[in-house]
C-alpha cells in the first residue's frame, strides 16, 4: 500500500524478491483489488523511442535512460537489457523485464510508482519530512543543502516531532481534496519506513546562508521550488509533465511554501517551526 493505493507486483521470480529489500515488508498488505499492477519478468522487446533523459546510477553500476515511443509509451532502461514499459493509455499497469540486482529492482519500483502515481494525483518528491501535531512538513533542496540535518534539528529541539521519511515520500491529493504526505519504502541513507499519511502543513525549500531568514513564496516562486524535487525524468516527458504541473498547482492552492536560508543550527529549526505553526513561544 503506497499513498493509499494498492500496488500489486506480480511475476514468476522477481516479485518474491521484493521482501528482501529493506522497508518493503512494512508496506505489504493483505491481497485485495489493486489500483496498479506491475508485471515483472515479462518477455519484452525494446520499442523504437526518442530518448529524452539519461543519467548514471552508480549504486547499481548502470546508466539509466527515459524515452518516449508512439501513442504515449514511456520506456525506462536500467543498463543495457533491463527496462520497463508504461503506456499512458493504461496507467493502471507497468510491464518490466526480469531485474536481477536488488538495487535496480528497488529503483524500478520507484520509477513505476512515479509514472503511475501521477495518474492518481500523487508523486514521489525528493524531501526530508517530519511530522508534528498530526501534520507533515516537507523540507526540499538540492543534495547537500542540509535537509536531513535540518530535520534532525527538529527532532532534537522540538518535542513531539518525528521523522516520516528522509528521501522520497509521496505527496498528493486525497479523495477528500486534502494535500497529504505519505511514507514510502525509499528513505535514502536513513532507514525510516512508515506506512502512514498526514495532511501537509507546509513545504520549506532550504538554502545554505550565513544567517537564518524565512519568507513565504509567491505562487510562481513556489512552483519553481517544488518542480525540481519531483522525479526529474517526468519533467522531460510530454506525456507526464502536464500531470505533474497539474498536481503541483493543486498543492499550491492549498499549502504554503517557504524559502529558508539557514545555518545548520537550533535557531534555524526553531525559526521554521514557529513560522509553519505560528508559534511565538520557545519550544524544546
Amino acid at each position: 500500500m503506497l499513498g493509499g493505493h494498492r500496488l500489486c507486483v506480480t511475476g514468476e521470480a522477481t516479485a518474491d524478491r521484493l521482501m528482501e529489500i529493506d522497508g518493503m515488508a512494512v508496506f505489504a498488505v493483505e491481497e485485495g483489488e489493486a489500483d496498479t499492477i506491475v508485471y515483472v519478468d515479462c518477455n519484452l522487446t525494446m520499442p523504437e523511442c526518442r530518448w529524452v533523459y539519461e543519467f548514471d546510477f552508480p549504486d547499481a553500476g548502470c546508466r539509466c535512460r527515459y524515452g518516449e515511443g508512439k501513442d504515449g509509451l514511456g520506456v525506462f532502461t536500467f543498463g543495457d537489457e533491463e527496462f520497463l514499459l508504461f503506456d499512458s493509455r493504461r496507467p493502471d499497469r507497468v510491464e518490466v523485464t526480469t531485474v536481477e540486482d536488488l538495487t535496480r529492482l528497488r529503483f524500478m519500483l520507484w520509477m513505476a510508482v512515479a509514472l503511475t502515481g501521477a495518474f492518481h494525483k500523487m508523486t514521489l518528491i525528493h524531501s526530508s519530512t517530519v511530522v508534528y501535531g498530526g501534520c507533515g512538513v516537507l523540507f526540499l533542496g538540492e543534495s547537500g543543502t542540509g535537509k536531513s540535518t535540518h530535520t534532525r534539528l527538529w527532532l532534537k529541539h522540538i518535542e513531539g516531532a518525528r521523522l516520516l521519511n528522509d528521501d522520497s515520500p509521496l505527496i498528493g491529493i486525497s479523495a477528500a481534496g486534502e494535500v497529504m504526505v505519505w511514507g514510502s519504502p525509499w528513505s535514502g541513507k536513513t532507514p525510516c519506513y512508515r506506512q502512514e499519511g498526514y495532511p501537509v502543513a507546509a513545504i520549506v525549500r532550504l538554502e545554505q546562508r550565513p544567517e537564518n531568514a524565512i519568507r513565504r513564496l509567491s505562487v510562481l516562486e513556489a512552483f519553481g521550488a517544488l518542480q525540481p524535487s519531483c522525479p526529474p525524468a517526468l519533467a522531460h516527458s510530454e506525456v507526464m509533465i502536464d500531470r505533474i504541473v497539474g498536481l503541483i498547482s493543486d498543492v499550491l492552492l492549498r499549502v504554503p511554501v517557504y524559502r529558508l536560508g539557514c545555518l545548520p543550527d537550533r535557531d534555524a529549526a526553531m525559526l521554521s517551526f514557529r513560522t509553519v505553526f505560528q508559534r511565538d513561544g520557545k519550544e524544546g
